[in-house]
């Protein structure tokens, strides 16, 4: 690892330990390595803040033009959450860009939430980042989330934990779906989105969809990209004739990206997804999903 990338990990967990424990001993080193690394960041930092509080960019393509910024975007988007400033933008850009200790700030940014819709909101980011849950506080999360699905406020979120969860196909993924599925029959109606989610991804999982399939040898990242979306996320695999991917956004560095799904099924039954997929060991990784909009 470069000086220079020593330095950037270090800053990142900093600002990470700064926001969740606001001790001013971790201020001040924070300051001191910030002060290194402002001829290298200061561009990007700019950018990233700009994007941030710029309420003439819409929220969506704001967010986009963060993730492209990278691994370089997060310091400043967790400090922006340490000190409360453009919470929703940056808990959102930090659900599509964080690993694991990064979460623990959204998770943290949820406890401290007064309002109940604000905190929803955020929630449904993080559960979405959630297909590849690090610990048993991510799986508890999930599932809390899960089972809350009458809860109006944590609809979003609800929901973005069984895509989530479905996405990750796992027996413990799937035990979860199970536990909140209604007992009525299978053929049986219901009117909440995440009671439907949950039932269509159980029966993806049973069905062993998109696993060990044959996969020709795509001839670019886009190609690979859109044959992993088809095989690893139930709402479009099983949709497959209706599925298109509309865009790829990727970061600088190329190592993932930002993917905007529609599933066209008629004028009055289409929905939106954007998936972050991973690239590891030359293939791609679904290792995030969220619903973004539906007509």
């Amino acid at each position: 690892m470069t000086r220079a990338g020593s330095l950037s990990r270090a800053l990142y967990i900093v600002l990470i330990l700064t926001a969740v424990l606001s001790t001013s001993d971790f201020r001040s080193i924070a300051n001191d390595i910030r002060s290194s690394r402002q001829e290298i960041d200061q561009p990007s930092r700019e950018k990233v803040d700009k994007l941030l509080s710029d309420q003439k960019i819409d929220d969506s393509e704001a967010v986009k033009l963060i993730f492209k910024e990278g691994d370089t975007a997060l310091p400043t988007l967790v400090s922006s959450l340490g000190n409360g400033k453009n919470v929703e933008r940056a808990s959102w850009a930090l659900a599509y860009l964080g690993g694991a200790n990064e979460r623990k700030v959204l998770r943290d940014v949820i406890a401290r939430e007064k309002n109940e819709e604000q905190k929803g909101v955020i929630a449904g980011f993080l559960a979405g980042a959630l297909v590849e849950p690090a610990s048993a506080e991510e799986w508890q999360f999930l599932e809390s989330c899960l089972r809350e699905y009458k809860n109006e406020d944590r609809a979003l979120a609800s929901f973005a934990a069984a895509i989530a969860l479905g996405t990750n196909g796992s027996q413990h993924a799937l035990a979860l779906l199970q536990s909140v599925a209604p007992r009525e029959p299978e053929a049986s109606n219901s009117d909440n989105d995440t009671i439907q989610a949950v039932r269509q991804a159980i029966r993806w999982i049973k069905q062993g969809a998109g696993k060990g399939s044959i996969r020709h040898e795509p001839e670019s990242d886009s190609d690979q990209i859109k044959q992993i979306v088809l095989q690893e996320t139930f709402f479009a695999g099983a949709q497959r004739k209706g599925t298109s991917v509309e865009q790829i956004a990727f970061t600088r560095d190329r190592s993932r990206a930002l993917v905007s799904v529609q599933i066209y099924r008629g004028p009055r039954d289409a929905h939106g997804y954007n998936l972050v997929v991973e690239r590891r060991n030359g293939m791609w990784k679904v290792t995030g999903a969220w619903l973004s909009w539906v007509s």
